[in-house]
């Protein structure tokens, strides 16, 4: 074999050695990033062992702990949706009982609330939560005694006066039975103005149509006036006062 032979043939032996040797580290590198893959971790530090649990969300959490109070914050800012009970027992605070407010529950507006919490599995103590903040913001937008006062004697100023506003209420007593009265004289303790001068336009109406009769002077001649005035000479020479006499014995008699 010629010297140039053998230097070709140990250059292509080199080659071969170097290429065999260079392909493990890929395939170790390639095996390591499979193994990382795989792996998941109790809490931080604490890696599991085996597969990685379907349950658990390794592409949103680092381990199954930060997983865990993320469930139990949202289970938190759910309202409590740990299940609903058959019927809602209501419970208000005292200061809402203070302030007279009750929860009706035949209104149906709550029936269709509770309908729909059941349905949505929200538990009695979330329900409770949601009936409380309304009822709150309920009773913030009720007016004080002093506000209410304020504005009744605004809403007088404007339909004219107390003057008018008494009229209002005595018309009331006069047109109407006994409760509902008494259920309008509530009602225009905190009406408006607009709403006080619409009754006070059907009470000139309801006045135009049935004006109050005259009041009839009373028969200023007794029998034995009339008598007299009979045995009169003018009651039979006298056009106008046989008239006047006439008139005397006609409104006696009614």
């Amino acid at each position: 074999m010629s010297d140039e032979s053998l230097e070709t043939t140990q250059d292509q032996s080199s080659y071969v050695s170097q290429t065999t040797q260079a392909a493990p580290p890929e395939e170790n590198t390639q095996n390591a990033q499979s193994a990382n893959e795989a792996q998941w971790y109790w809490a931080d530090g604490v890696p599991g062992e085996g597969e990685t649990p379907d349950w658990f969300y390794k592409d949103k959490y680092s381990s199954i702990s930060e997983q865990a109070k993320a469930v139990r914050g949202l289970r938190q800012k759910l309202g409590d949706r740990t299940g609903a009970p058959d019927n809602y027992e209501i419970q208000i605070n005292d200061e809402l009982k203070e302030a007279g407010i009750e929860v009706n529950t035949n209104d149906p507006l709550f029936k269709n609330f509770t309908e729909w919490a059941r349905e949505n599995q929200v538990s009695e103590e979330g329900v409770n939560k949601i009936v409380g903040m309304y009822l709150n913001a309920f009773k913030e937008s009720i007016p004080s005694e002093e506000q209410a006062h304020e504005y009744l004697q605004e809403q007088i100023k404007e339909i004219g006066g107390l003057d008018t506003y008494k009229a209002l209420l005595q018309w009331s007593e006069n047109t109407l039975p006994e409760k509902e009265a008494e259920h309008f004289k509530e009602w225009a303790a905190s009406a408006s103005a607009d709403d006080m001068k619409m009754f006070l336009s059907l009470k000139e109406s309801m006045s135009y149509q049935n004006p109050q009769p005259t009041s009839q002077p009373t028969n200023q001649y007794t029998r034995d006036d009339l008598k007299d005035m009979l045995n009169d000479p003018r009651y039979l020479s006298d056009t106008e006062f046989s008239k006047k006499v006439n008139q005397a014995y006609a409104d006696f008699l009614k």
